[in-house]
């Protein structure tokens, strides 16, 4: 007696194979999304421990939170921006929660800082959600002459802390990055920082800040065009174990390897 075995039709096996595909690229989407929120919950951890380290010493810091007026200094010492046009304030923040400032086109956003600064260490942080990169560099905080620093800018192949320490990897399009750098008067070194993690150090010229220094925000010859948050300017430098600190306590929550 034969017992007829009945195999997979060839229409079986693609329906099959499709609904695989399909709950792989629901599974890979949910980790992409996980992933992106880790790496935006470590930067957040990390600008959160800058603010509380180094608020008391920040020159200028601007979270666009304020009902009344958006472009207060959060540190308390005054130093409101001005605002030309093509920005506009958001609801897209890091955090989910609170206010951001959208650019499009030419803008600028200036504060000048009179009083004196009383050392040259200096921590620039803002946090960047680009809507496009050009492959020219495009300022997102450049100060007025006869100051150099600090400056940060963008572009489709690299991150440019000051005038020309180079990090070559662009921040992500559409997503938030954290970025940081932390200039030594003593050694004459920047250290760079994206989304809490190192990425470069870098030797440069002596760099001196004097006042007036006008604090500006976005290119005009290059436009920025984006989202900014949380933009803090601090006249303290960032100490690689107080760094090392942070990311090893945000690590350890998130079930991260160190490496």
């Amino acid at each position: 007696m034969k017992i007829s075995q009945k195999g997979f039709t060839l229409i079986e096996l693609l329906v099959v194979i499709s609904i695989i595909g399909m709950l792989s690229s629901v599974i890979m989407v949910s980790l992409q999304g996980a992933r992106d929120k880790g790496i935006v919950g470590s930067g957040i951890k990390f600008a959160t421990y800058n603010q509380r380290l180094l608020g008391v010493n920040a020159h200028v810091r601007y979270d666009f939170d304020d009902p009344v007026n958006i472009y207060k200094d959060a540190s308390g010492n005054s130093y409101n921006a001005s605002v030309s046009t093509n920005v506009a304030t958001s609801t897209d923040t890091p955090s989910g929660s609170g206010r951001s400032m959208s650019v499009t086109g030419n803008a600028a956003v200036a504060a000048t800082i009179t009083r004196p600064i009383s050392t040259n260490d200096f921590t620039l942080s803002v946090w960047v959600k680009p809507t496009s990169l050009s492959a020219a560099a495009t300022p997102v905080v450049s100060p007025s002459l006869p100051n150099t620093y600090p400056a940060l800018s963008l572009s489709s192949t690299a991150v440019i802390f000051g005038s020309s320490a180079t990090y070559n990897t662009p921040v992500p399009i559409g997503k938030w990055s954290q970025i940081t750098y932390s200039y030594s008067a003593a050694t004459n070194r920047i250290t760079a920082y994206i989304n809490g993690k190192q990425v470069g150090s870098y030797a440069v010229a002596a760099i001196t800040l004097s006042t007036p220094l006008t604090f500006l925000m976005f290119g005009v010859v290059t436009p920025y065009n984006g989202i900014v948050d949380d933009v803090s300017f601090y006249g303290q430098k960032l100490l690689a174990h107080e760094i090392e600190d942070i990311y090893a306590q945000e690590a350890e929550a998130r079930g991260i390897a160190i490496k």
